[in-house]
């Protein structure tokens, strides 16, 4: 990850709200009280106390949206271009559907990123504190298990999902892992060289098959289109992915690679 700060924001935000008395909080107490001192013990040490857990302890891929109804879609994103877009500046468009599977053998999930302020992070904890409040019978008829995962996710999407509102032209998406929640042998571990820092991370294969598992991750069903960036030689690239994806299995791989067109500098 280029900045850790990306996530501290978030734990700051959540710890600052937990440490200052406030009538939200006392909703908020209540609400976890809703089944007993019991389950909010465990409500508050799944939630709350790992905060700078969740911090080190996660590994996130980040995406941004493609809307392709949007003018100039086929141009990708400047600002990340201009970060990530290196010497050959290439765009994979991906089908978010082969994200979105619940059985899948990575153990990984995904939501949308929330920006803004702090003012924008204490009002969606108030948003899910006032519709847990208008369900309360029924969340109090979960079994405890249940209970405590609801405000598990909340926190952790709170915590790993909120951004500074200046980014909210990104529109981003993550792939999150918790390898302490729920592990996977299919994500290899790794040590490498990020921008010259030493990071570890975990690799999302792309391969066709998993040995003892049904055809997972495959290129010609994963890749919707690819767009050539600002480079050089952007014909020549353009080329050599279309025949890339031919070769992948991918029927009309030409129609599939965009040439953006932007001028390289």
């Amino acid at each position: 990850m280029n900045d850790y700060d990306e996530l501290l924001t978030g734990a700051r935000l959540f710890s600052d709200f937990w440490a200052k008395e406030s009538h939200l909080l006392d909703r908020f107490r209540a609400l976890i009280h809703a089944k007993g001192v019991g389950v909010a013990a465990a409500v508050q040490h799944s939630c709350f106390a790992p905060l700078n857990e969740i911090v080190t302890e996660t590994y996130i891929g980040c995406f941004s949206v493609h809307d392709e109804s949007a003018e100039g879609c086929d141009l990708g994103r400047l600002s990340m271009w201009r970060g990530y877009g290196n010497v050959e500046a290439v765009a994979l468009i991906l089908n978010t559907e082969r994200f979105l599977e619940n059985d899948s053998p990575y153990n990984v999930f995904t939501y949308p990123v929330l920006y803004g302020d702090d003012r924008k992070f204490i009002f969606l904890i108030d948003e899910f504190v006032r519709h847990l409040e208008t369900q309360l019978e029924g969340l109090r008829l979960l079994p405890d298990e249940d209970f405590v995962h609801i405000f598990k996710l909340f926190v952790e999407q709170m915590v790993l999902g909120f951004k500074h509102n200046g980014f909210v032209e990104e529109q981003e998406w993550r792939v999150v892992y918790r390898p302490l929640d729920r592990t996977s042998d299919q994500l290899e571990r790794k040590f490498v060289s990020v921008n010259g820092q030493l990071q570890a991370i975990h690799t999302l294969p792309l391969e066709n098959r998993i040995p003892g598992q049904e055809a997972s991750f495959e290129i010609a069903d994963l890749t919707h289109k690819i767009i050539i960036g600002p480079c050089p030689n952007q014909k020549y690239l353009q080329r050599l992915f279309s025949e890339l994806l031919e070769s992948s299995g991918m029927s009309e791989p030409g129609s599939r690679v965009l040439n953006s067109g932007i001028p390289y500098r």
